[in-house]
């Protein structure tokens, strides 16, 4: 099983995990992708400089390089690690969407506004 967790300025982190026997291993990658960066949809001129580094600041988002550069110390800091982990926190991270969010069923009482 895979899990991704992705980011709004590009950053995919991977938990790939595996049964051994009884335990559960776990291990860990980092990637930058594009595709993933938010883009805001208003039209703006072309920044350069400082202006793009203030826009960055604005937006919350961490420039590319920074986001590339994270990708790269997370796989040197996970490289050659696998984790054991607990039978709940792999059950806890493989629920899926419909799982996770909990849909009301409305009530209509059959009565239409102002009566």
């Amino acid at each position: 099983m895979s899990v991704e967790i992705t980011t709004f300025d590009g950053l995919r982190v991977t938990m790939h995990t595996r049964k051994n026997g009884k335990e559960n291993l776990a291990w860990f990658s980092a990637a930058f992708d594009p595709a993933l960066v938010y883009e805001d949809t208003k039209p703006e001129k072309t920044e350069t400089g400082s202006e793009a580094q203030d826009a960055d600041e604005q937006t919350g988002l961490k420039a590319t390089d920074a986001v590339k550069q994270e990708a790269e110390t997370l796989n040197t800091r996970w490289q050659g690690w696998v984790y054991v982990v607990p039978q709940y926190r792999v059950d806890s991270v493989a629920k899926k969407k419909s799982d996770l969010i909990k849909f009301s069923k409305r009530q209509d009482s059959g009565k239409t506004a102002g009566s």
